[in-house]
């Protein structure tokens, strides 16, 4: 069997002919051909090199370009060095933009040779236009990571969670200029790509960032409709708008916040005589994921329990976000006992843990997701929290098979 394997494995490796065949097809006039030179220049990685740098200084430019990709694609260092040169070298305005972009798949170590180029007092014009080239690329490259990584096999991106964009914090506030330019431009980036550049700016953006954010919000909420947010179909523009008041309430600027949850308290008290169990259900879980997201704890747990218990599953009659509540109120208390030591870390410990037993029995079943999420660190590690886990995933697969569409799976804590 590992002979097999082996067999399998070693006829995958393209051979050195077969890499300089890619090579020269990199010249080839038709695109496809072009395409599957550099995909297969880029996967065979070190041994490519041979082929590909030298055609970096390659007197057509179209092969520069295309090179450029190659050598990027295979990740290694020494291509590293070679695009860096390039960066230098290049003459054609074109291909040496491409250059830039192409570095953004060495992250951060090619960002921090690029930034203090650009700093130095020495630093041209070219220098700066490497960095800024650069840093669009990186940053856009960074949240489609991110988004890849956070979307079930169903499309849908599952939640977000205390230091998700630790990559784009890492960048530094040039990471946020770029968020704050990209939350707005409708024209290049699709309202999904926009709503995580503005989530992210809660872990990236500074006092500047958020009087942009600010504006940007009183913008969204001129244009769309204020009276009744939850009644009519998701529109993403309003999920931008939410994501927007979150992270304001997250730099200390919560008045948005707090006049949202006014007028969902209206809303909610208008809608407690006969339809209870449909809008005032899910403005009250509004409000309580509202006061969660600006971390106002104690308010959102007071507000989460009052969701389960006015609104038994039972009474539900659209929108059972019951398991979610619970999975919320374990981050909650898993969070502050991230913050808390001795007897204190331990009961909120427990009570994390007897949430998210709860959300279990009321079939929350997104295991991936529970792995993922930092905001349950404090507990991942203990063998109450891996005990449970595993009941419940043991649980789950053993009736998954008889129930397809289970309530509560392929979701993560955020709607």
């Amino acid at each position: 069997m590992r002979i097999a394997l082996l067999l399998v494995w070693l006829a995958g490796i393209a051979s050195a002919e077969d890499l300089a065949r890619a090579a020269s097809e990199l010249r080839s006039p038709w695109t496809a051909v072009r395409e599957a030179a550099v995909r297969t220049l880029g996967d065979a990685g070190k041994p490519a090199l041979p082929h590909v740098l030298p055609l970096l200084t390659d007197p057509d430019a179209r092969v520069r370009r295309l090179a450029a990709s190659a050598a990027a694609a295979t990740r290694r260092p020494e291509a590293q060095a070679a695009l860096l040169i390039r960066l230098v070298e290049e003459s054609d305005p074109r291909v040496f933009e491409h250059v830039a972009r192409s570095l953004a798949r060495f992250g951060r170590a090619a960002w921090e040779v690029i930034s203090q180029r650009a700093a130095l007092p020495s630093a041209t014009d070219r220098d700066r236009r490497a960095r800024d080239v650069f840093l669009w690329e990186y940053v856009i490259k960074t949240i489609h990571v991110t988004l890849e990584e956070n979307t079930n096999s169903g499309g849908e991106f599952k939640g977000f969670f205390d230091g998700q964009f630790h990559r784009l914090a890492a960048i530094g506030p040039e990471a946020a200029d770029v968020l704050t330019e990209m939350m707005g431009d409708g024209d290049r980036f699709p309202v999904t790509i926009r709503q995580i550049a503005v989530r992210a700016l809660a872990e990236v953006g500074d006092a500047r960032h958020m009087e942009a954010l600010r504006a940007f919000h009183k913008r969204l909420d001129d244009q769309l409709d204020r009276e009744d947010p939850m009644r009519f179909e998701p529109n993403p523009d309003k999920t931008l708008r939410s994501y927007a008041r979150y992270v304001l309430a997250r730099h200390g600027i919560i008045e948005p916040s707090r006049a949202n949850i006014e007028r969902w308290r209206r809303a909610r008290d208008h809608y407690l005589g006969r339809q209870k169990y449909t809008y005032a259900a899910q403005y009250q879980w509004a409000i309580a994921y509202e006061y969660h997201q600006v971390r106002d704890f104690p308010t959102a747990i007071a507000a989460y329990q009052r969701y389960l218990q006015d609104y038994p599953p039972e009474r539900l009659e659209f929108m059972n976000v019951r398991h979610l509540a619970w999975y919320n109120l374990a981050c909650i208390e898993s969070l502050r006992a991230s913050r808390l030591d001795g007897v204190h870390k331990v009961a909120a410990q427990k009570r994390a843990i007897g949430y998210l037993a709860r959300a279990f029995d009321e079939n929350y079943t997104d295991f991936g997701w529970i792995m993922m999420d930092r905001d349950l660190i404090a507990i991942q590690s203990t063998d109450s929290f891996k005990a449970l886990v595993e009941k419940a995933r043991a649980s789950y697969s053993a009736t998954a098979p008889l129930e397809p569409t289970k309530k509560g799976s392929g979701k993560g804590k955020d709607l």
